[in-house]
């Protein structure tokens, strides 16, 4: 037994040991208003969303594993008016959404040229969810979880040997994510979905497009 778990830690040892580990932060940021005039119908619109995601993990020849903690804030404002018995009323939606969790990684790098390099990041998702509805003069709340597993296209750039920006590219996202939200005092709600595109499943990154840096540590063993 002895001799086993001597011989396991030797191999883990080696085999960590010639890995390349990498730490850094991927983030997203979007930001949209439209305005409509007139006397009836949607006034005015505005959505902004907002991802900070740290990672680490290591890199063995083309294979990499790891982790990512990530953050997710939405905030969503729309105002409407309408006519009611020669009166005009106007009201205003305000949702504010905030995401919490973990997604553990493995990715692939199937494309390398020159500086350039193209992976395929498969990462499982646990998050956390707390959404506030307000509208006009009552609200409620939703509090669940998020779940699920995506794939994603990375394109990797590196600047220097230790330092690599790297895209995500959300709209090619394919993944099953299933969300389970409580309302306070009301009902339950469960939702699923599996596609492709960036509506598929985009509980990490925020866009079509979110962007990160990836800092490759010195490894002291080789």
């Amino acid at each position: 037994m002895k001799k086993f778990i001597f011989t396991s830690a030797l191999i883990s040892f080696v085999v960590m040991s010639h890995a390349q580990w990498f730490a850094g932060s991927k983030f997203g940021c979007q930001f949209t208003s439209e305005k409509i005039f007139g006397s009836v119908g949607k006034l005015k619109e505005v959505r902004s969303e907002f991802s900070f995601t740290p990672i680490v993990g290591y890199q063995k020849n083309k294979f990499a594993v790891g982790g990512r903690i990530g953050y997710v804030k939405k905030n969503s404002f729309e105002a409407h008016g309408e006519w009611l018995n020669d009166r005009y009323y106007k009201h205003e939606i305000r949702i504010r959404t905030n995401r919490f969790g973990i997604q553990p990684f493995v990715r692939y790098t199937f494309v390398e040229y020159g500086n350039f390099s193209i992976l395929a990041n498969v990462g499982a998702h646990l998050f956390s969810e707390s959404i506030r509805f307000e509208y006009s003069i009552f609200g409620n709340s939703k509090s669940g979880l998020c779940f699920g597993i995506n794939l994603v296209p990375v394109v990797s750039y590196n600047l220097s040997q230790r330092i690599s920006l790297e895209a995500s590219l959300n709209f090619m996202n394919l993944g099953w994510n299933k969300t389970l939200l409580a309302i306070i005092t009301r009902y339950d709600e469960t939702k699923t979905n599996f596609g492709f595109g960036a509506k598929s499943g985009n509980v990490v990154d925020v866009g079509v497009i979110s962007l990160g840096f990836i800092y490759k540590f010195k490894n002291k063993w080789l």
